[in-house]
């Protein structure tokens, strides 16, 4: 039996908390997966969702925490039904939980001691709460948009029925001495009328009792209240989405480059595949390499697709299923060079040499990255995983040499 390993932690407090998923395969491959949440508990949902997500849907998995928080949450997330999970704070997270474990086999497990898998998730989850570069991804970020939503109505609604209250008691304030001051009057006026009455009586006992003097317009009105209904604005109205005909790749670069890289002891392996969304011609191209590690293993398949170009100044867009290398080509690699390729508090780069080579080479075309994630079942993605596990294969096996093919009508999928 076949089981994956998921090594999930934790680190950040308050509104930003890093989470970070070590996937290990039953063939010793690793995959790591990690992120910002706004929340403690949001980011410990985070973390399981991907790792699930990672691995087959009918996978037996190990998860292991250090975390017993993360454990036990884990553990009553799965045990809800998705009727349940729809109507809570998190469902969005909840429930893609619970579809994805249904098939899968699922242990929990608290280590007694730290393992590799442990202090590197660990260690992912550090470097993320410390990287002031780091940012909420954008599931996270509307999520946080709908909480400042709620929260706003609720203290809008609060603030008026303050108001209404207040007014209530004022108005009832104000009733309670208009009747004083009419019962104060007419019981003055009572006894002016029994000192009136007794003095006729002493006049004349047959004289006509005088008419009472009292008039209703000198005396106050009593008010009745009525509660001031605030209107509430209608739901704002959704964006239209623009629908525009036409080939894919006009809308964005016309070159993808799909890049991999992976490693297991001191043996790597790279790969990609570089596509012409016009024509569906593609390079296939991995190979395997020795005292390697997967970061070096996947800048070298960077630098490998931008030097099989022919011509400089392309409109070239590099996917890929592993995060921190698409912030390193997109963010980080020109705050780098624009300190001298340092990062902050003057600390080193590793692999800087590499960096600097995948620098010079973006240097000559109009480059774009997007991260891909690994469940998104994305061909290019896929075939360039299939790819790199081959070529670790071969060099596990003591055959070291360069896959390359060349390919026709290769399936490309939609700009995201």
């Amino acid at each position: 039996m076949e089981v994956y390993l998921l090594c999930i932690a934790i680190d950040g407090a308050n509104d930003r908390v890093a989470w970070s998923t070590f996937i290990v395969e039953p063939e010793g491959f690793v995959e790591e997966k990690s992120g910002l949440a706004s929340s403690h508990e949001r980011a410990i949902l985070w973390a399981i969702k991907e790792g699930l997500c990672g691995v087959p849907s009918t996978a037996h998995v190990a998860i292991k925490s250090t975390s017993n928080a993360a454990l036990r949450l884990g553990e009553s997330t799965i045990s809800l039904d998705i009727d349940e999970a729809l109507s809570m704070e998190n469902a969005d997270l909840i429930s893609s939980i619970i579809e994805r474990a249904q098939g899968q086999t699922l242990a929990w497990n608290r280590p007694s001691f730290l393992e590799a898998g442990d202090s590197r998730a660990i260690k992912i989850a550090q470097e993320i709460i410390q990287d002031p570069m780091s940012c909420y991804p954008p599931e996270e970020v509307d999520f946080i948009m709908q909480s400042y939503e709620r929260q706003e109505a609720i203290l809008e609604d609060s603030s008026t029925n303050e108001e209404s209250v207040t007014e209530e008691t004022k108005d009832v304030s104000e009733n309670e001495e208009s009747t004083k001051i009419i019962e104060d009057t007419l019981q003055n006026d009572s006894m002016d009328l029994d000192i009136q009455v007794q003095e006729s009586e002493k006049k004349s006992p047959i004289e006509d009792i005088p008419e009472s003097t009292y008039d209703d317009s000198t005396y106050p009105i009593t008010k009745t209240y009525k509660p001031i209904l605030k209107s509430k604005l209608p739901p704002p109205a959704k964006k239209t989405q623009l629908h525009v005909e036409g080939p894919d790749y006009l809308f964005g670069a016309r070159i993808l480059a799909y890049v991999d890289g992976i490693g297991s002891g001191n043996l790597g392996a790279w790969s990609f595949v570089l596509v012409d969304r016009k024509t569906g011609f593609a390079l296939a191209r991995a190979s395997g390499m020795r005292a390697s590690t997967p970061y070096r293993a996947r800048l070298i398949a960077c630098i490998e697709v931008l030097s099989a170009l022919k011509a400089v100044n392309q409109e070239i867009e590099i996917r890929s299923r592993w995060q921190k290398l698409v912030k390193l080509g997109d963010q980080w690699m020109y705050k780098w060079k624009a300190k001298n390729w340092k990062k902050s508090g003057n600390e080193s780069i590793q692999e800087v040499g590499y960096i600097q080579q995948l620098d010079a080479l973006c240097s000559q075309h109009r480059m774009s990255w997007l991260y891909i994630p690994d469940h998104n079942d994305e061909h290019g993605i896929q075939f360039c995983k299939h790819l790199v596990k081959n070529a670790l294969n071969d060099i596990n096996s003591g055959h070291k040499h360069v896959h390359s093919e060349r390919l026709k009508d290769f399936p490309i999928d939609k700009l995201l």
